[in-house]
């Protein structure tokens, strides 16, 4: 990223934090830059750390932090997907996707949630109906997660690693989740509120700029600081019970990420 993490020295008294990838990559460490600013920035005395994590250690890592860490975010779905297995309470939608992408560490045992559908719906305008095309299984479940919160009722899916299995979502979500071919996706463009890309369509026929989102949590785009800033505004919420600012949270991911177009 060309930036030194800002997080500052630790005392005896400062609160751990990790971030869980499957390596140190671009998200992580995006992340790493962006917790440690905010936490200076709302006077919390915390820092945040990274740390890989392999699939078959996955579980045991998650449980050895909570005898270290206060919390932290999982930025795999499928890390977060076995993670849940040590959880003792899991928030709703990670009970219905059977992921976790956050967990605080209380006297109580260890809390974990799903906030990615809900950061994602808070930059998702209104509307009815939607076209999304995922790269993967699990990113489909995220968009329809987040466009049942975001209020659509009726999801037009299609992509390459896309298959029917998808349409057991609708029972979960009140949601109608149709999938659809690759090359039909372009006849959905006039009759949907908004596209979801992840690189898909782009390399068919691109959708109109006036209704695309793009949704990669693995490179500089021009959406991710508007996600990064609810979930990590959020979970600051929930870790510290400190509110901030979700707008400033997000001028200071774009200032990491860059403007990108």
């Amino acid at each position: 990223m060309g930036r030194q993490c800002t997080c500052r020295c630790c005392t005896p008294l400062t609160r751990l934090y990790m971030i869980l990838g499957e390596s140190r990559g671009y998200l992580e460490s995006l992340l790493q830059n962006l917790l440690c600013s905010v936490f200076d920035g709302a006077g919390v005395d915390a820092i945040a750390l990274v740390k890989t994590c392999v699939f078959d250690r996955a579980a045991e890592d998650l449980n050895a932090l909570r005898r270290v860490a206060h919390g932290g975010l999982v930025t795999s779905y499928t890390l977060g997907a076995i993670m849940i297995t040590s959880c003792d309470d899991v928030d709703e939608d990670a009970a219905k996707l059977g992921s976790i992408d956050t967990f605080t560490v209380s006297e109580e045992g260890l809390r974990c949630n799903l906030i990615m559908p809900h950061a994602l719906a808070r930059c998702i305008p209104r509307g009815y109906t939607a076209l999304i095309a995922p790269r993967y299984r699990w990113e489909a479940k995220l968009l329809i997660a987040a466009l049942a919160h975001a209020g659509y009722h009726r999801i037009h899916v299609v992509g390459e690693q896309v298959d029917a299995n998808l349409v057991g979502l609708t029972s979960l979500y009140n949601i109608d989740v149709n999938v659809q071919t690759i090359d039909v996706a372009h006849h959905y463009y006039d009759i949907v509120d908004v596209v979801i890309d992840t690189n898909v369509l782009r390399r068919h026929s691109p959708p109109p700029r006036e209704k695309l989102i793009e949704f990669r949590l693995d490179e500089p785009n021009k959406t991710l600081p508007c996600i990064l800033a609810h979930w990590v505004s959020r979970a600051l919420l929930n870790w510290e019970s400190v509110f901030v600012d979700s707008a400033r949270v997000q001028a200071l991911a774009l200032s990491l990420v860059g403007n990108r177009e």
